[in-house]
């Protein structure tokens, strides 16, 4: 009775751990089938995202609009916007640095001079000021490649103990670093989000309602000049005049398109980063996924 006891009980142990093994090759082929699934979308989003985005480069027409749009394409609603990146500060332009005149007095670039009167903003006295713009300065040449542009990202600098928070969250908005070593800033792309960076860009001259009012104001189309921007301005432009001249612009290169596709599992997206030239863009650099805008 006993030995058939012990059957019993062998023979329902055999059939749990049967149990337990089917379960668990069901779930790994479960998790197989939902990997496969994903990698499947993935690099079918990939190629459905990289074709809207030929197809709107391809277009030929100034990417104006930064608002959300859709484009209808394979069976599939690809989500894009354009966002143009000369409205903001090119921290490699801060690899170029002063100079001393016959009299042993230091003279910053306009780079720097904009720079300071944007950092000033969020408390910064001239000496802490003066260790940032050097710590910048050696990071932007802390190698002998000088091909690019050392800082692929803005993020790069956000070590700095100068930029803690909430510093950094305040000034992220209004920087980014662009594949070129020039400070040109769109003084027609500027929006009520970007007061400080024309303020900084006027060196001080103006206070904030002068800024905003002015932004408010902007033609409908923008500046044809810079003449007519300065004409805008309060009192004219003053001694910030010479650095408008080398720094402003009215039509902006540099682009960033970012596409995505999304449904209720699903997410795939594409941001790249472009420089045009009068109809034809040449692409800079292409990062799959999210990412924080450079």
């Amino acid at each position: 009775m006993a030995q058939r006891g012990m059957a019993l009980i062998t023979v329902l142990l055999i059939i749990a751990l049967m149990a337990l093994l089917a379960v668990a090759g069901q779930r790994h082929w479960l998790h197989a089938l939902t990997r496969t699934a994903s990698q499947q979308y993935q690099q079918q989003a990939q190629w459905t995202l990289r074709g809207a985005e030929t197809w709107l480069l391809n277009q030929g027409d100034k990417p104006l609009d930064e608002r959300v749009q859709q484009l209808r394409l394979d069976e599939q609603t690809v989500s894009y916007r354009w966002r143009d990146r000369q409205r903001c500060f090119n921290l490699n332009a801060l690899g170029q640095n002063g100079r001393i005149d016959k009299d042993g007095v230091f003279h910053r670039t306009a780079a720097q001079r904009v720079f300071a009167h944007l950092v000033r903003q969020q408390g910064l006295d001239d000496a802490a000021i003066g260790t940032l713009l050097a710590q910048i300065h050696t990071q932007l040449n802390a190698s002998d490649n000088k091909q690019w542009p050392l800082l692929a990202d803005k993020t790069e600098i956000r070590h700095l103990a100068l930029l803690a928070e909430p510093r950094w969250s305040n000034l992220a908005p209004l920087l980014c670093a662009l594949p070129t070593s020039e400070l040109k800033i769109n003084l027609n792309a500027l929006q009520a989000g970007q007061t400080s960076l024309l303020m900084a860009l006027l060196e001080g001259e103006k206070d904030r309602s002068q800024i905003v009012s002015l932004l408010q104001n902007q033609p409908e189309r923008g500046w044809p000049t810079l003449d007519a921007f300065i004409s805008a301005l309060p009192g004219g432009a003053g001694s910030a005049v010479s650095t408008l001249q080398s720094i402003a612009v009215l039509e902006s290169q540099h682009w960033e398109l970012l596409l995505w596709l999304a449904d209720d599992q699903q997410f795939a997206a594409i941001r790249s980063q472009w420089v045009r030239h009068e109809d034809r863009f040449t692409l800079h650099h292409r990062q799959y996924g999210l990412s924080e805008a450079p």
